[in-house]
């Protein structure tokens, strides 16, 4: 996998994961922060408000993950870059999911151009939860173009022929529509604040740049952010969340995945020992 950037987003190799990793035991009963996000985004695994303003400012990787230190030094290395948030990271040569977690992923490259695409690398058909203050509505959509390349198609057009790349996320855990992480839907009310934390840029820091990309044989005209300054500043805010606002919200909880990379022939599936596995 030779490719370290596509569109300005860093595909970096922490390593090899070839062992089965398993995480500490408090892992088990770890509480993962709310958040909320967007009805028409939720998907996609995107906060919208935190409640704790302190977890947008920790380390993004903790102990539950495998290699937490390592890509917590690399992360930090970039943490006055306009772009710190687009790197992906992956395991190289890896095939072994972490104990108790769930294949949600394998891109399977064939010669040439020909893949074996399934879970987050396939085809998407999204499912979307549209909420007002009285009904809730489920809607289906497929056949996507989204404006901006998706992480996981990023990354699936970066391997070469007859790797793999398999993405997981710990039980409980679903994969993001459109990139790679995990999250998982929690009960609105345990957001119990009447508030919420966000960043605000305080400069500009980059541009869209016209994109034409191939998404599952579907050619799209779209855009990626470039950035256009050396250096960002930006800081927490803290807004009220209006009561009318309020129920439009999805309460999730979000956690880093994990993606590999290898050439056997057994990649492996499922919930770790011999399964293979898939941060970003």
């Amino acid at each position: 996998m030779p490719t370290s950037m596509i569109s300005q987003v860093a595909l970096v190799n922490i390593g090899p994961l070839t062992t089965t990793w398993t995480a500490p035991s408090a892992c088990a009963t770890i509480t993962h922060p709310p958040y909320l996000a967007q009805s028409y985004a939720v998907a996609a695994g995107i906060p919208f408000w935190a409640e704790d303003c302190a977890s947008l400012t920790d380390d993004p990787f903790n102990e539950c993950v495998p290699s937490a230190t390592k890509m917590n030094e690399e992360w930090a290395s970039r943490k006055d870059n306009p772009m710190i948030d687009d790197v992906v990271y992956y395991h190289s040569p890896g095939n072994i999911c972490p104990s108790n977690w769930t294949t949600v992923g394998v891109a399977a490259r064939g010669d040439g151009t020909s893949y074996s695409l399934s879970g987050i690398y396939a085809d998407p058909t999204f499912t979307l939860i549209q909420s007002d203050s009285t009904t809730t509505h489920i809607v289906t959509q497929s056949g996507a173009r989204p404006g901006i390349q998706p992480a996981a198609n990023m990354f699936m057009s970066a391997i070469e022929p007859h790797e793999t790349a398999v993405a997981c996320c710990p039980s409980g855990f679903t994969a993001k529509a459109l990139g790679l992480g995990c999250f998982s839907y929690i009960p609105r009310e345990l957001y119990t604040a009447t508030t919420g934390c966000h960043w605000i840029l305080d400069n500009d820091i980059c541009t869209l740049i016209d994109n034409t990309y191939t998404y599952h044989g579907r050619t799209v005209s779209g855009q990626f952010p470039s950035a256009t300054a050396s250096t960002m500043t930006r800081h927490i805010e803290v807004e009220t969340i209006e009561p009318d606002e309020s129920s439009s919200f999805i309460g999730i909880a979000v956690t880093a995945g994990v993606t590999l990379v290898n050439r056997a022939q057994n990649t492996g599936s499922g919930t770790g020992g011999n399964a293979g596995t898939a941060t970003g």
